[in-house]
């Protein structure tokens, strides 16, 4: 199948996705949605419509990264139903994504950005104030549970960072290969990059997503079902259950040290590159 015939699919599935994600929302009760103390929501209903909106990047952002919504949602049948239709959907639209992007990524790069002009999908861009798809957020997966349910403990692990020397010829490659067609954010950085002076050393920090887990424990069994997930779990149980929260998620951000030798603001940003503070 051509490029063209693809992205035609890949369009139409994409709004399928925003479709059904409001869908399954329009389907829950506000008094259906459980959220840590710390969310700010106003209500269980704006959280939920936050998270399965969420399908954009708010930056220039690492799209290695993805956003986190924790919270559980009981869920009758009818929005298991349809929160199973959008899961195949984004199924879909992964499978799509990943044969544009083997037929030629610069080509899937473009259509991204024309994508984002078109139509509805522009209007709802441009009312949150936002200019890009973060595909991973569109085809990650919603978990659902179905079953007798104890207890549901959340557990929040932070995995640090790492850091790697970088040289300038790496860097300028990494950049171009981001897009060769070099928009202007990418310009900026190559003409930041080729007046920086070899002197200064240059160094790629990544910082590890942290690992938020949900252990599920059910009447009668003694193992949890544990899931790996920063999105809401909708279940349906037969019982009242309690849930908690880990308390470290309430600070998802990891501390600076007042002693680095970084500089806090990333000087290529798009590659998550740093200049190294002179000594």
């Amino acid at each position: 199948m051509s490029f063209s015939e693809l992205s035609i699919r890949f369009k139409k599935c994409f709004n399928d996705i925003l479709f059904l994600s409001d869908l399954v929302i329009k389907s829950v009760d506000e008094e259906s949605v459980i959220l840590p103390e710390f969310e700010n929501h106003i209500s269980g209903i704006g959280f939920l419509t936050s998270a399965l909106n969420d399908y954009w990047h708010s930056g220039e952002g690492d799209a290695r990264f993805t956003s986190c919504h924790v919270g559980i949602v009981l869920a009758n049948r009818q929005t298991i139903q349809y929160l199973n239709i959008l899961n195949k959907k984004k199924v879909e639209f992964h499978q799509l994504y990943n044969s544009l992007n083997e037929i030629s990524k610069l080509e899937m790069d473009n259509f991204l950005i024309t994508l984002c002009k078109s139509g509805a999908i522009h209007a709802r861009l441009s009312r949150l104030g936002l200019r890009r798809i973060h595909t991973k957020q569109v085809y990650r997966h919603i978990y659902s549970v179905d079953g007798n349910v104890k207890s549901v403990a959340y557990s929040h692990y932070k995995r640090g960072k790492s850091i790697v020397k970088y040289d300038k010829e790496k860097a300028e490659a990494d950049l171009i290969a981001l897009n060769k067609s070099q928009p202007p954010h990418i310009k900026i950085q190559l003409e930041k990059l080729y007046q920086h002076p070899s002197s200064i050393p240059l160094v790629q920090v990544r910082t590890n997503a942290p690992t938020i887990k949900a252990n599920i424990f059910f009447e009668d069994v003694t193992a949890p079902l544990t899931i790996k997930t920063k999105m809401p779990i909708f279940m349906h149980s037969t019982g009242d259950f309690k849930v908690s929260f880990a308390p470290s998620m309430k600070n998802r951000n990891v501390s600076t040290r007042s002693d680095s030798t970084i500089e806090p603001e990333p000087f290529l940003p798009s590659i998550s590159v740093y200049r190294k503070i002179k000594p």
